[in-house]
């Protein structure tokens, strides 16, 4: 599988961020011993100073469909009105 990674501007709380991914898609676990967590058991987004975030995903027709919308998601909050991220 070819590894995907991608960072994008954000300006939520990781927790706002797990917030609408939770709604979207139900199923976000903590990773371990990282700060970050998966989605949909496929996505891995690790919220990073600087009000960024990394997504990090095997490439497949399915998985790329789910972080195309994880991206879109945490854009959505990003624009939002809220604070940068404070780590």
């Amino acid at each position: 599988p070819i590894l995907q990674k991608i960072t994008i501007p954000c300006h939520s709380p990781a927790g706002l961020i797990r917030w609408h991914l939770e709604q979207m898609y139900g199923s976000v676990t903590d990773l371990e011993n990282e700060k970050g967590f998966r989605v949909f058991d496929t996505v891995q987004v690790l919220p990073l100073p600087d009000s960024k975030v990394d997504l990090e995903w095997d490439s497949d027709p399915i998985t790329d469909m789910i972080a195309d919308s994880v991206v879109a998601i945490i854009l959505q909050s990003s624009s939002s009105g809220h604070k940068p991220i404070q780590d």
